[in-house]
């Protein structure tokens, strides 16, 4: 089922703070899954310039390659066994104007989102514990704002269940999905055939994993990059040959991760500890902070959700889901240099190109 809006004007519910968009700059947009809204941050003054209705419960976000849709999970559920249709919905950036309100119709809590390299495909996971069809991906075409695709997983045999991160290859031929319960794998999805081409075992196959929450491809496509929940290593596999190794040692339960767009740098948060760190993506060494730290390396940055990039990888944006803010670092130092006060209970965070006029691409 999909409820299409289609406004003519502002959405009513819109909160407009009508700061005038400075070119060439890019927005962030973090999802307030209490509020139901979407805080737009502008990237060259770090404040918040709108805040905009975005449905029940928004978790992950992603934006499209131009800057010009913005697609949220809706995860719509009390806990991870409660049947629930999700939804996404798919956002005009130059207006606010919500789109489209796709509903998922699989019973589960919808998680992780990415848009193809082209932005013709969103790909959102759901999980459930109990309804196997709920594990899925489903794909919505971004020019009809339709489901055209839906692969079910887990698969029974080998105990892979609950899809829950996922992340597209650089030249958008596979797709990447990490799983937060069962044996600890990287499914391997081909995105032209819509087929489970190999699984990647992180700890070997058959053996039970902690929750993996965050994965990440490098630029060149050969390097993956997991991180893990409640005690998870942190977790390297070659895309080539599938080898997996577990470079660095001690780091906190881990709740987000994000590569730099060079790929030289990877943050680390973990939501128990209020901290996070930055690891050269080669030597895994964690890089000093100009900030104030104990270690002289790690950065205190609240309850950690999710990170993100600008383009030009000279700042990062982590979300502090407790503090209701998101705190802003300065990656050449790898210090804390502001904190933007959002909505309650900030997720998932998205940087994308600022819109300058309506467009239906």
């Amino acid at each position: 089922m999909i409820r299409a809006i289609f406004r003519t004007s502002l959405p009513a519910l819109a909160l407009w703070v009508l700061t005038g968009q400075i070119a060439g700059c890019e927005n962030a947009y973090v999802a307030n899954n209490y509020d139901g809204t979407i805080s737009v941050i502008n990237t060259v003054t770090d404040k918040v310039m709108a805040t905009i209705s975005a449905g029940k419960q928004p978790w992950g976000v992603a934006v499209t390659p131009y800057g010009k849709r913005l697609y949220i999970s809706n995860h719509r559920a009390i806990n991870m066994v409660t049947a629930v249709n999700s939804e996404v919905t798919a956002i005009e950036t130059a207006t606010h104007a919500i789109l489209a309100s796709i509903t998922l119709d699989n019973q589960g809590p919808a998680n992780g989102l990415a848009i193809s390299p082209d932005g013709s495909d969103v790909y959102v996971t759901t999980g459930h514990r109990a309804i196997e069809d709920a594990n899925a991906v489903t794909v919505i075409n971004t020019k009809t704002n339709q489901i055209s695709a839906r692969k079910v997983m887990p698969h029974p045999d080998n105990d892979i269940r609950f899809p829950y991160a996922v992340a597209v290859s650089p030249d958008g031929k596979s797709l990447y999905v990490v799983h937060r319960e069962g044996v600890g794998c990287i499914t391997v999805i081909d995105t032209a055939t819509r087929k489970v081409v190999r699984e990647i075992f992180l700890f070997g196959e058959g053996k039970e994993s902690h929750a993996s929450s965050s994965v990440a491809i490098s630029p060149d496509g050969k390097t993956l990059y997991v991180a893990g929940e409640s005690g998870a290593p942190f977790a390297v596999a070659d895309v080539a040959s599938g080898r997996v190794s577990f470079p660095v040692g001690n780091l906190p339960p881990l709740s987000a991760m994000a590569l730099s767009p060079d790929g030289r740098r990877i943050y680390i948060a973990g939501e128990q500890t209020g901290t996070a760190v930055a690891l050269d993506s080669k030597t895994f060494a964690m890089i000093p902070s100009a900030g104030i730290s104990r270690s002289g390396a790690t950065l205190y940055v609240g309850d950690s959700k999710a990170i993100a990039f600008t383009p030009d990888g000279r700042k990062a944006y982590i979300t502090d889901s407790a503090g209701n803010q998101v705190f802003v670092i300065d990656v050449a130092t790898n210090a804390v240099i502001g904190k933007i006060p959002v909505g309650r209970f900030p997720l998932g965070i998205a940087i994308g190109k600022a819109p300058s006029k309506p467009s239906a691409k």
